[in-house]
């Protein structure tokens, strides 16, 4: 992942980049789902159902479990976070369980040494950052306070697609795809410096990017616009279908039987179903081999529509 990193939100230079500071958060969102293929309703506080199967664990399960609404990741712990209209998402109420009143999320994050106000960076999550046991895992392994706010939110023109590359641990991952006007409902994760580095870390084959807010809008549930978050961009590209359409993110197993139904050349190198599929492409060389194929195929693209957008 190449990106600089984030200025101090406070001091030093602010002009030209304000895309770079932490957010001041407010207002509502109406959307349709788009690429949120796991989805799991989840009640005020979820122990269980969202953090039992990451995908690096269980590759085919790909993106993993995702809430179908906003919330505080807290350890492996989802509360449900509720919006409130005309104030900032620190004030938003946080339902730690059935019995206790809810508080403010500033409150609910400032034992973990959380500032929302002061150093808070917004991230777009269009793949396995929106399941709270991948992140969890990202973060745990990595000695990172796993305490973060996860903003489902409105954005147009952008949508979860398929990177023209393969994971160490088996899937075939998410990127961005450019889709017109067609508006999507994704998450944006709420994280410090910290945090942001870390998940720097878990993403190299991706450029950190600033996704601009004049092209590509997104909305919080209270209706105010966030202001240009950033997004991990493919630095594969993504994959398409015949016709060169950028392909969108569904069901891995259906994703990977399709492509080994298209390419006999797949099939040769990395068996006949999914699960041979994942379990051949942990081997580095036959890996890189196969994503060669896919290229050399002619399934993939390359993205300059957002390759402009890159983080300075």
């Amino acid at each position: 992942m190449r990106a600089a990193p984030p200025r101090d939100p406070v001091g030093g230079t602010r002009t030209q980049d304000l895309r770079l500071q932490p957010c001041t958060l407010e207002r509502r969102v109406r959307a349709t789902a788009f690429g949120l293929t796991h989805v799991v309703a989840a009640p005020e506080t979820m122990t269980s159902d969202l953090f039992e199967d990451d995908p690096v664990s269980h590759p085919l399960t790909y993106p993993g479990p995702v809430p179908d609404h906003s919330g505080l990741v807290a350890g492996a712990r989802f509360h449900r976070l509720r919006p409130i209209t005309g104030t900032g998402v620190a004030e938003w109420r946080v339902a730690e369980d059935r019995e206790s009143a809810p508080v403010a999320l500033a409150d609910a994050l400032a034992p973990h040494g959380l500032d929302m106000g002061r150093s808070c960076f917004p991230v777009l999550a269009v793949g396995s950052n929106a399941s709270p046991a991948q992140m969890r895992r990202k973060f745990v392994e990595r000695g990172v306070p796993a305490v973060f706010p996860m903003v489902l939110t409105e954005v147009q023109a952008i949508a979860p697609g398929v990177s023209a590359h393969i994971s160490r641990a088996g899937y075939i991952p998410a990127a961005p795809i450019v889709t017109g006007a067609a508006v999507s409902r994704l998450f944006v994760l709420f994280l410090n410096e910290e945090q942001l580095r870390a998940l720097d870390a878990t993403e190299p084959n991706y450029q950190r990017c600033v996704l601009p807010a004049a092209r590509f809008p997104v909305r919080l549930p209270n209706g105010d616009p966030l202001a240009s978050p950033y997004v991990y961009v493919s630095d594969h590209g993504c994959l398409v279908d015949g016709e060169e359409r950028a392909l969108a993110l569904g069901d891995q197993r259906t994703l990977i039987r399709e492509l080994l139904g298209k390419s006999p050349g797949l099939r040769r190198l990395c068996g006949e179903d999914p699960a041979a599929f994942v379990a051949s492409v942990r081997d580095p060389a036959l890996r890189a081999s196969a994503c060669a194929l896919l290229h050399d195929e002619g399934w993939t693209r390359e993205q300059p529509e957002l390759r402009g957008t890159a983080a300075m």
